[in-house]
């Protein structure tokens, strides 16, 4: 399969730095590759992001520093979607910010997976708020001015965050999977059964699993799959 490379072309560079919010899962580009770097941040909800052949849990607060080559899209998780806004800037934008940090560039490309942290509180309704004023505003000067101090801040995160918490937020295989079959109507009228005998685990390890990935319990799980169906036969 070919897979689409985006790029930041003349009109960007003309105009600074683009920035669009988008509403929903169904909004996001399909599976793609960029020629720059990317930020994105989670203002609400939560799905999955499909990274370089792995799957993630987004949630409200995740920022993910996307890189040129990093292959992803977004996938809607069980009934949940969400809303984030994008950032694409040019490499040049980003080698004088890390030069003044005293970060080395490796900390950012070498990994596997991108950096992905989630943030909560002031820090989150701080960066929500840089990137509305962005967002809002139309000239290059205004857009590159925010982005200068916004860029900054995020590498600073980036900075104290330990690289190995990139790994603890991939979703098992098997969950992936489990979660693909009991979205099929033949699998969830069947219930917890039918998960416990797909997913082949128990049912208090499934618990676990369910509580640290989905937020909810294998029961709510099931229950918003039937809710979903009756409401799509009403309407």
């Amino acid at each position: 399969m070919d897979i689409p490379r985006l790029s930041f072309n003349k009109t960007d560079k003309i105009t600074g730095i683009p920035i669009i919010k988008q509403y929903s899962v169904k909004e996001t580009y399909p599976i793609h590759s960029h020629d720059f770097f990317e930020l994105f941040f989670v203002s609400k909800g939560k799905g999955t992001h499909c990274i370089n052949g792995k799957s993630q849990l987004l949630e409200c607060g995740s920022l993910v520093f996307i890189r040129p080559d990093d292959i992803h899209s977004f996938k809607a998780l069980n009934y949940f979607d969400f809303e984030m806004f994008s950032i694409g800037f040019p490499e040049e934008e980003l080698l004088d910010t890390l030069k003044y940090l005293d970060i080395p560039l490796s900390k950012i490309v070498s990994p596997q997976l991108p950096a992905h942290f989630v943030i909560h509180g002031n820090e989150k309704a701080f960066i929500e708020q840089q990137l509305e004023f962005m967002l809002v505003r139309n000239t290059k000067q205004e857009r590159q001015k925010l982005f200068k101090v916004f860029l900054p801040l995020i590498l600073y995160l980036l900075q104290e965050l330990e690289i190995e918490k990139c790994e603890t937020e991939i979703f098992p295989k098997w969950l992936e999977n489990l979660d693909n079959e009991m979205s099929k109507r033949e699998n969830y009228i069947l219930g917890l059964p039918k998960m416990l005998e797909i997913s082949m685990y128990s049912q208090e390890y499934l618990n676990r699993v369910f509580k640290r990935y989905f937020k909810i319990t294998p029961t709510e799980y099931i229950n918003s799959k039937s809710s979903i169906n009756v409401h799509l036969i009403n309407f």
